[in-house]
This record gives structure tokens, C-alpha cells and sequence, in this order.
């Protein structure tokens, strides 16, 4: 880990200590480094530690500013090395428990995302010499930026990589959006530091999560589970129901389970709580958590999320189209990651079926007859072409035919249907009746 103790060139005599918080090892090394040049001595770390505070408390430190950057592991407790009477300390963490903790609760700022306006300027400085291209390729700046949700550290990372290889803009976009992989790999990729002579290099954006996630991950592992299954759905508005309905929740019988999931997400800002009550989760963090699952185990984390968008839905759109109108990009999301990682269950082809019915309730037939036949060939794949869950597909792509007054192929379709109902159910069967009224 890189570390710093400079004077401040534009206040003379004043000093800026930067100190690593993110494990008790490095809070140390960074701290011992502050009294090795100021010249302190002794062989007992915990007496050098000791000594470093009472010197920053005395005068012969001067006045100085202290960064304890990623100070996000507050059970390491490094408050007894902390000076209290001299100097200001500015804290950065992802934890909220630090406030009223290190801090008091009126001290804290959170720190928002940068405007869209703001991204395209850091990216222009970042550009350098080349920044005169921002213009000409502005389109595939702001799109390459709403990829990267305006995250300054990702933002720097681009910018570097498309100024040492040479490569346009445009060029760097198709290859990144190509694939999670190629993202991946782009934004694993480490900054040099101004250290770089000394062999420190910056975290890329790819590894700022893992300390924070490592952390969860060790007080609450179910968290973890559940920002697996946040993973694979749309990062926004994210239903509180949807999540409170995970599979892995069913068999507690306490709340206070949940709730403490999701505490722990929210509070090292691995989530964030809207306005409207529903949540969202950062794009790249998605991304991060997806690479970080082994490709055998993909399908655990998949399949609960594909389950509980199923069980949440209504099974009849036209009964709450708001409520499925709302879920319809989740279910849109899990089910593009179903499709790429070969997802085969019963409840994916279910909710392709129900995702074309939320489509044919909004008019959008050409989407809804896509839908039904990814569903279709599922169900024909899996449990063959007379099981009910088939015919059921088979009478709703008849019913989209049906909607757009295609009386024709409307009639090929029930009749389809009608003939595995009557083979399966029998000629009086509701169903079978249902086909026969739809087809008068």
C-alpha cells in the first residue's frame, strides 16, 4: 500500500499525513512512516505508535492535516493512536458507523456521485494533450461514461489506458461494451501512483470493493448471498418486497435477519436506499460481485434471482400492470444472465412466458411474441410438447396473434393448443374449454 507525508506547497509550514485505514497493518506501516521522518525511534511498535501521538499533540509536529483514507474497518480500533488535542483529520469510509463513532454525527458529508457534466470535464483533464477529442467523439464520451456510472477512480482508468495505447474513444467502447470480461479486465488494470519509482501502485476500480466486501462478507456471509442475487438484477429501483423475498430468507423465522443484510450493504455503501424506498446498487459493483462468483456456482446465485422476480410477479398481468410494468426490467436483466449462462429451470421459462404477457398487455406484440417463444422452447426442450405449462405458452403466442388481428395464425395456434388440451386434459377440462371459447 502507497503511503505520503509531504509539505502542503501552498501553505508553508504546514504538513498533509496520509495514513492507509483499511487494515491494522497498513494504519501502522502509514503511521510508523510519519515517525520515521519526523525522526522517531524505538524498537516496541506499540511504543512508536504511542510516540507518534504525543508528538502530532505537541507543537513540535506544527500544524499538519491527517487523511486516514478507507478507514473501514473500524473493529481494528485505531482511535488510541488518533491525536485528539492538535491538527484536523479527515476520515474516509464507506462504513456509517463511523460517524458518532470517530466523528459526530453532525461532522459526516457524504460524498455523491459526480453529475454527468462533471465526468466529461475530469475525463477531458484526464485526456491530457489528447483532450481536444473529447469534442469529437462526445457521443461515445457520454456513453462510455454512463457505463462507468460517473465513478471518478473507473473514470481515471479509461482515460489512462486510451492515452498510453493510442487507441480512439470509439474504438475503446466497442471492445469494453463487447463483453463483462473485457470490462473486467479494463478496470483491473492499477493506476501508477505518484510513487511509482518506489513501486506503489493505486487500487484499480475492479479491487476498491473487495476490502469492503471482504469485510461483510466476514460479519454477515447471508449479505454477501443476497448482493449475489442483487447481481444478476437491474441496479435500479430495486423492490425492498423483492429483496425481503429471497429464497434463502424463507426458512427464518425472524425479519431481523434480513434487515441486518441489508444494514450491513447499506451501511459500507455496497447499496443505497431511493427516495421512492426501493434500492439501487452501482453498475460496477454488479459487474464486480458476477466476476467474483465461480462459473459451477453462477447458476446458485442465478437461480434465486430468476425465482424470486417469478414468485413476485402477478401470475395475471392485466390484474396490476403497474406492479409488473415496475418488475419488468428485473425480469428482463435475470433473464438476459439466465440465457448467457445457460440457465435451464422451469421457473425461467415461466417467467419468459409471463414477461411476454406483460408485453402483449402493453401492445408491444413483436417483444411478447419473442418472449413466448424463448419460453416455448424451453418448455418443449424440457418437458415436452403436450405438458400443461407447453400448451399454456402455446395458447398465449396464440393469443398475441389473436390481439393483432391475425385470425389466421390465431386459429393455427389454438388449434395447436386445443389438440394437446384435449390429449392431456380431456375434452371437458376447463382448459380445453378456455381454448375452444378463444377460438369461437
Amino acid at each position: 500500500m502507497e503511503f505520503c507525508y509531504q509539505r502542503q506547497k501552498t501553505q508553508p509550514g504546514a504538513h498533509i499525513f496520509w495514513v492507509h485505514g483499511n487494515s491494522n497493518e497498513t494504519f501502522k506501516a502509514s503511521y510508523i512512516e510519519i515517525g520515521q521522518r519526523a525522526g522517531l525511534k524505538g524498537d516496541d511498535e506499540e511504543e512508536r505508535l504511542k510516540g507518534i501521538k504525543l508528538w502530532l499533540e505537541s507543537v513540535a509536529s506544527g500544524d499538519w492535516i491527517m487523511v486516514i483514507d478507507n478507514l473501514d474497518d473500524l473493529a481494528q480500533n485505531p482511535k488510541k493512536y488518533i491525536p485528539v488535542k492538535r491538527g484536523i483529520i479527515l476520515y474516509t469510509t464507506r462504513d456509517r458507523r463511523l460517524i458518532g463513532g470517530y466523528i459526530s454525527a453532525g461532522a459526516g458529508v457524504e460524498v455523491a456521485e459526480m453529475t454527468s457534466q462533471e465526468a466529461l470535464e475530469t475525463f477531458s483533464k484526464l485526456m491530457g494533450a489528447s483532450g481536444d477529442t473529447i469534442q469529437v467523439y462526445e457521443k461515445s464520451c457520454r456513453q462510455l461514461l454512463g457505463l462507468l456510472e460517473n465513478l471518478p477512480l473507473a473514470i481515471a482508468q479509461a482515460a489512462a489506458y486510451i492515452r498510453e495505447t493510442g487507441m480512439k474513444i470509439p474504438e475503446y467502447l466497442q471492445v469494453f461494451t463487447e463483453c463483462e470480461h473485457n470490462q473486467h479486465e479494463y478496470l483491473s488494470e492499477a493506476l501508477l501512483s505518484a510513487h511509482e519509482n518506489e513501486g506503489h501502485a493505486s487500487r484499480a476500480a475492479m479491487t476498491t470493493w473487495k476490502i469492503t466486501v471482504d469485510k461483510v462478507q466476514h460479519e454477515s456471509p447471508v449479505s454477501v448471498r443476497l448482493l449475489g442475487l442483487i447481481s444478476f438484477l437491474d441496479p435500479e429501483e430495486i423492490p425492498h418486497e423483492l429483496l425481503k423475498d429471497a429464497p434463502f430468507f424463507e426458512d427464518s423465522r425472524s425479519p431481523k435477519i434480513f434487515t441486518d443484510a441489508l444494514k450491513w450493504l447499506i451501511n459500507f455503501s455496497l447499496l443505497y436506499r431511493l427516495e421512492s424506498s426501493n434500492y439501487r446498487v452501482h453498475r460496477l459493483v454488479s459487474l464486480w460481485i458476477r466476476t467474483q462468483i465461480d462459473l459451477k456456482k453462477k447458476l446458485e446465485h442465478l437461480q434465486p434471482a430468476v425465482d424470486v422476480i417469478c414468485s413476485y410477479l402477478p401470475s395475471q398481468p392485466e390484474d396490476n400492470l403497474p406492479k409488473c410494468v415496475k418488475l419488468l426490467s428485473h425480469a428482463v436483466v435475470a433473464l438476459g444472465h439466465a440465457e448467457r449462462q445457460h440457465l435451464e429451470s422451469q421457473s425461467r421459462w415461466s417467467l419468459e412466458d409471463n414477461v411476454g404477457r406483460i408485453y402483449l398487455e402493453n401492445g408491444q406484440y413483436g417483444k411478447a411474441l419473442q418472449w413466448h417463444q424463448r419460453a416455448l422452447d424451453g418448455y418443449e426442450k424440457t418437458l415436452g410438447k403436450d405438458h400443461l405449462s407447453t400448451l399454456t405458452t402455446v395458447h398465449s403466442m396464440a393469443s398475441v396473434f389473436d390481439s393483432q388481428g391475425d385470425c389466421g395464425k390465431a386459429l393455427q395456434w389454438y388449434q395447436r393448443a386445443l389438440d394437446g388440451s384435449e390429449k392431456t386434459l380431456g375434452k371437458d377440462h376447463p382448459s380445453t374449454l378456455t381454448t375452444v371459447h378463444s377460438m369461437a
